[in-house]
């Protein structure tokens, strides 16, 4: 069942002139609408008040590095950073380039290893030492020496070689 009403029609206000103006921007005929309608009400309940809590913000003291602004500022922050860029190349090169902390400790291993063999050697050259001192004092250790590497032998003894039993027969 459609039921049908009949549209409302709103009454009008006239606008407001201005008693100063001598001359009337609007005409008589101007009309405002009103949105509500006089039977058509309803109160609204007042709202609970709320506590409000004061937040307070930390106190800051100007100083004399936030007092910097403009071309100032900027040019104290790109400072820092050059700053730190430079030292962070300093250190780069100290390590890592020719003659740095890397090549040192290199030459470093390599002058430990050669030190302990020139230890070595100067060990050896000193029992050589010792041991030609020796051969020169001591007459039995001489012939001895002779008949391991020259082969000599002394008038009163034979010398017996042996043949290979592999060695094929001379005819």
């Amino acid at each position: 069942m459609e039921t049908h009403q009949q549209p409302y029609s709103r009454p009008t206000l006239p606008l407001r002139r201005d008693p100063k103006a001598t001359v009337s921007t609007t005409t008589d005929h101007s009309i405002r609408t009103s949105v509500a309608r006089p039977d058509d009400f309803s109160f609204v309940t007042p709202a609970v008040p709320r506590k409000v809590v004061a937040k307070t913000l930390p106190v800051r003291y100007k100083t004399e590095s936030r007092s910097k602004k403009g071309i100032k500022g900027l040019l104290a922050k790109s400072l820092g950073w050059i700053k730190a860029g430079v030292v962070v190349f300093i250190l780069a090169r100290l390590l890592f380039s020719e003659g740095g902390v890397i090549e040192y400790i290199g030459r470093n291993k390599t002058y430990n290893d050669l030190a302990l063999y020139q230890q070595s050697l100067t060990d050896d050259n000193e029992s050589l030492v010792k041991e030609i001192k020796q051969i020169e004092t001591d007459v039995t250790l001489q012939k001895e020496l002779m008949r391991e590497h020259l082969g000599l032998i002394a008038p009163d003894e034979y010398m017996i070689l042996f043949g290979d039993a592999t060695a094929p027969q001379a005819k």
